[in-house]
């Protein structure tokens, strides 16, 4: 027949022997610490270190025991045989973390703090990304150089530099095209800002030419950049139609450009030449009396009316008209030559008047006559017409 009291003290017997066994068992362990330390700039959290723990064999070489991990900084107690050599390796070492001793060896005494510490540093792989520009535009003061972690977001980490453009120039695109906010950096990469002509702010100059003349040369610049200075090298060379002059630009040229410009080249007619006047001059030609003086100037062509020479004498001949240099008979009116005239005193017997009463007039009348018909005809061959 069962004995159930004898049943039971058995069960309490085999409990207690249990005890005293598990009792043994941890008495022959001891306590070892695995502390993980993490140093670097910006460590990322919640990263898991694995670390893969051997025993010595008495007849050389490891055999494994476990595999324990730590997330981030932190420690791990394990509980191993005492008087054991073990090797703790940290293994699988996450992506940007380094560990100079990932291998340590220690012996486990229960007399002792048994540790082993494992430090790494985390040097994140890093991407350089770079904003240039062509010699159209800048950046002005803008951060253009960005060293970030690999795997980094772009919309958190960069900041994209605004174009300032060249005057007469506008932003046209990235090259190459910029990534959207929510990609991630993976690789260095440059991105160059490009530039187009920006109509808006180019300008033409255009030049004609007034009546009178004509230009000659390019007479339109056109693209000039806005706030560009003046260049005089722009003006055609301006030429005159005969009879005209250049006068000026109109309107006068801006000191820089600004707007659309038209400039007309003004011409005028030439003054006509001064009117040149000319004297008339009498000489007595060796004579005595008082000489005639005319204060007329006159122009080529006028009728000239001579001046009487009456009074001038020249022994017993008296002045009986004029006559060139060359001694050429001139009669008033003359016209004008171009140049001044002199004339020269004509001297010829005097006229004897005819009388008028008394028995012999008649006869003294007519010898009087007859010589005053002699002088008459003297006088009037010498006499030619006055060539211009």
């Amino acid at each position: 027949m069962f004995n159930k009291k004898l049943f039971a003290l058995l069960l309490a017997v085999l409990f207690v022997l249990s005890l005293a066994g598990g009792a043994m068992a941890d008495d022959d362990k001891a306590k070892l610490t695995i502390i993980k330390d993490i140093t670097g700039d910006d460590p990322p959290a919640n990263i898991e270190f694995s670390f893969k723990v051997e025993r010595k064999k008495k007849s050389g070489g490891y055999e494994y025991v476990n595999t324990y991990k730590i997330t981030g900084e932190g420690k791990k107690d394990l509980w191993l045989e005492e008087d054991k050599t073990y090797r703790v390796t940290e293994i699988n070492i996450p992506t940007g973390f380094t560990c100079e001793d990932n291998q340590q060896e220690v012996e486990i005494d229960d007399d002792k703090a048994n540790k082993l510490t494992f430090v790494n540093e985390y040097n994140a792989p890093r991407c350089t990304i770079t904003f240039e520009t062509t010699n159209r535009g800048t950046f002005g003061d803008q951060q253009t150089v960005f060293v970030v972690n690999k795997g980094s977001v772009w919309g958190d980490v960069i900041v994209v530099p605004v174009p300032d453009p060249d005057p007469g120039f506008k932003f046209s695109h990235w090259s190459p095209r910029l990534p959207r906010n929510n990609s991630k950096i993976t690789s260095d990469a440059t991105y160059t800002a490009h530039y187009a002509e920006n109509c808006k702010e180019r300008f033409t100059i255009t030049f004609v030419a007034g009546s009178g003349g004509s230009l000659e040369g390019t007479t339109e610049v056109a693209g000039i950049i806005i706030g560009t200075p003046w260049n005089n090298e722009w003006v055609p060379n301006t030429v005159p139609d005969e009879g005209y002059h250049f006068v000026g630009w109109e309107p006068g040229f801006p000191e820089t450009i600004g707007e659309d410009w038209v400039f007309t080249a003004k011409f005028s007619k030439n003054p006509p030449p001064p009117s040149v006047k000319y004297a008339v001059f009498y000489h007595p030609n060796n004579g005595v009396g008082p000489i005639p003086v005319d204060n007329n100037r006159y122009n080529r062509g006028d009728r000239v009316t001579l001046l009487s020479g009456a009074g001038l004498t020249k022994g017993d001949l008296v002045w009986v008209g004029w006559e060139l240099r060359d001694g050429t008979d001139v009669a008033s009116p003359i016209t004008m030559p171009r140049g001044d005239v002199t004339l020269y005193a004509v001297y010829g017997p005097p006229v004897v008047v005819v009388p008028k009463t008394g028995d012999s007039a008649g006869v003294f009348g007519w010898m009087a006559i007859l010589g005053g018909l002699v002088l008459a005809a003297f006088v009037t061959m010498k006499k030619r017409v006055f060539a211009k």
